[in-house]
Formats: C-alpha cells, sequence, structure tokens
C-alpha cells in the first residue's frame, strides 16, 4: 500500500517503533497506545517507513511459529506479522516479542473492533522509526 492510499483509509493505525506506541485514527478511536515490537536481530519488526493494508483479521489465533500461543484480536500484515493483545502487559513500551506488534488486551480488542467495523480495504498499517537497541 503506497503511502497516499494510507492516508485516505478511515482507520489509520502508525506504529512508532522508536517511540513502542500506537497512534491510532479513525471516527470512533482516536489515541495512542503502548505497544511491544520485535527484540533481537532475529526478531525485528520491519520498520522504515512503509505502509501495508490488512492481509485478515481474527477474534482469536493461535499462532503457528510458537506452540500455538494465543493472538487475540489479531490484524496481520506483511505476511506473518500480526498485531494482537498479549498476556506479557508488563513489557508493553519496550522491544519484546517475535516480531509482531504487542499491545494490552483492551487496547487490541478496540482496535480490532475498529478495523472490523471499517473493513480491511478502509484500513491501513503504517510503521515508522526504528526498534531501540536494548
Amino acid at each position: 500500500m503506497d503511502n497516499a492510499a494510507a492516508a485516505k483509509a478511515s482507520v489509520r493505525l502508525i506504529v512508532n517503533l522508536t517511540d513502542q506506541r500506537l497512534l491510532v485514527v479513525s471516527p470512533e478511536l482516536n489515541g495512542v497506545f503502548k505497544l511491544s515490537s520485535g527484540l533481537g536481530p532475529d526478531h525485528l519488526t520491519p520498520g522504515s517507513g512503509r505502509c501495508y493494508a490488512p492481509d485478515f483479521i481474527e477474534e482469536m489465533h493461535y499462532s503457528s511459529l510458537y506452540n500455538k500461543a494465543p493472538m487475540p484480536n489479531s490484524i496481520f500484515f506483511n505476511g506473518n506479522i500480526a498485531m494482537h493483545g498479549t498476556n506479557a502487559e508488563q513489557l508493553l513500551g519496550q522491544p519484546a516479542s517475535h516480531g509482531c506488534i504487542r499491545l494490552s488486551k483492551a487496547d487490541a480488542k478496540a482496535v480490532y473492533g475498529v478495523v472490523k467495523a471499517h473493513g480491511k480495504a478502509n484500513a491501513s498499517i503504517c510503521v515508522v522509526g526504528k526498534t531501540p537497541v536494548k
């Protein structure tokens, strides 16, 4: 998805890897939420200003890569990368995942609900910044 198309989406999700925050801009939900992105050289979340359309959404997904780990309120983009709720909410605000974008369960549910209501075709996910090195 190019940046012009992303800017026209009714639901815009902007993942800031540097600040470990998600900016949500939509008719129903606007705010900034803590996130955890990928940690370590093998698990970095893709960045560099790219925008994506959601590939698919699933209310309850179980990881096919990581021992069927629960991924509530998943919004998949860029292949196997998803934005989803986590049980490790104490780690939000710092890199901690295998590459996905983790949110609190409540935030993931709210974001998922807005994307579902507007449809994947009306949503964009833009990833900016660079994952901080610990």
